[in-house]
């Protein structure tokens, strides 16, 4: 055999993955990208045209491997489909349609509407017909499909309290807001399909930035509050001090899911991407961030944790009242309080269980806090801050004259 028959005779893997410009899903192209070294990445991209839509990759492989060299032999593996899930079969034009029915080997699904403000109909949209789309697709696929891994959410758990189970669909508990409603929908769906498509579902809780070098493409959920602390704003928040807030880092969720991806022994099952017992408080989670701030050289207003009642009753009235952007704080923090006051530990037994001959331990949030901040102060916070002091300089001066 010569070496280009050689070559040729290496299995090349087709990966299809859709919500590939999220967190998660860019942690997982450049996981993937740099460990199945022979394989090939497809992703579906919503752009208005494929020009636009090949220009949202570019920037893409650009983030993820900033180093030219770097970016040209990963850029080379990765390929664009325009389309969009919550459309029928996806959007894709037909000839994209028939190619990956005959080509694709994995699917990671990750695209999903993730705003806890968005109307049932926004969320249905994405969360529950785009699911509906996906497994079309899956389910069409010519017998090349060797796995199919879907991202739901720990928080489908809604209101409950206490311990929470990947088995279960806390159906008797109340969805907190249609982004929980519409994921416990989506995931529904895939827990129909599993008995016949190689499916293994996976519950994030909050994910954060990478935690090597904190990058990360959005600056919401938690880096909201954050961000205000950093801008000195006092941050008060209506959440139990003895409630939890989940935090894992993206690269840590893209090693696990690639993971299972490679072992069809997993399917038919789903995982907690969570710290499980060892999740921290929300007392104990104030006191690192503030400690972090410190060791920035940052003075805070500090952090208050309270009880709703006073939060609604008299600081959301005095907030909504002086403050420019009131109403819009209020309905943020209100929003954040579904994910931070319960008193609950997602169950990661089965997840820790796979892992742990792997070497893929979860870190722990005070050792990477200080990459996370340092990188959205670098890249976002600083800018924005010293654009906010300018502006309030400038209406400060104009209200003296």
């Amino acid at each position: 055999m010569t070496d280009s028959q050689a070559t040729e005779a290496i299995s090349t893997d087709i990966y299809f993955i859709t919500g590939g410009t999220g967190l998660m899903a860019s942690e997982f192209i450049a996981e993937v990208l740099a460990k199945d070294v022979t394989s090939t990445c497809i992703l579906l991209i919503r752009a208005e045209s494929k020009v636009k839509a090949d220009a949202r990759t570019d920037k893409l492989l650009h983030y993820l491997f900033p180093e030219d060299a770097s970016y040209v032999v990963m850029r080379a593996r990765v390929s664009t489909v325009l389309g969009d899930v919550s459309k029928d079969r996806l959007g894709l034009s037909d000839s994209d349609w028939s190619q990956l029915l005959f080509s694709v080997n994995y699917i990671l699904h990750a695209a999903a509407l993730t705003d806890w403000g968005a109307t049932i109909e926004e969320a249905s949209y994405v969360n529950i017909k785009g699911v509906g789309e996906i497994l079309n697709l899956a389910h069409h696929c010519h017998g090349n499909l060797k796995k199919f891994v879907h991202i739901s959410s720990a928080y489908l758990s809604g209101t409950h309290d206490g311990r929470v189970y990947p088995e279960s669909m806390y159906d008797d508990d109340s969805p907190c807001d249609n982004y929980q409603l519409t994921k416990r929908e989506g995931e529904r769906l895939m827990r129909d399909a599993w008995t016949s498509l190689p499916i293994t579902i996976v519950r994030p809780g909050a994910v954060v930035g990478n935690s090597v070098n904190g990058r990360t493409l959005t600056f919401k959920t938690f880096y909201f509050p954050l961000q205000l602390l950093y801008n000195g704003i006092p941050l008060i928040l209506p959440v139990n001090k003895r409630g939890t807030l989940e935090a894992v880092p993206s690269d840590w969720t893209a090693k696990v899911m690639l993971a299972l991806m490679g072992d069809n022994s997993t399917n038919g099952q789903c995982f907690h991407l969570t710290n499980g017992r060892d999740v921290l408080e929300n007392k104990d989670i104030r006191l690192l961030i503030l400690k972090t701030f410190k060791d920035f050289g940052e003075k805070t207003k500090g952090i208050k944790l309270i009880p709703y009642i006073l939060y609604k009753y008299i600081v959301a009235p005095m907030m909504i009242l002086k403050h420019p952007n009131g109403k819009r704080l209020d309905k943020k923090i209100t929003l954040y309080r579904h994910y931070m006051t319960y008193q609950r530990v997602f169950d990661n037994t089965t997840t820790i269980e796979f892992i742990k001959d792997k070497n893929i331990p979860i870190p722990k949030f005070e050792t990477y806090l200080h990459t996370l901040m340092q990188y959205a102060i670098d890249t976002r916070w600083h800018k924005k801050r010293e654009s906010l002091r300018s502006q309030d300089t400038k209406v400060r001066v104009a209200k003296s004259s």
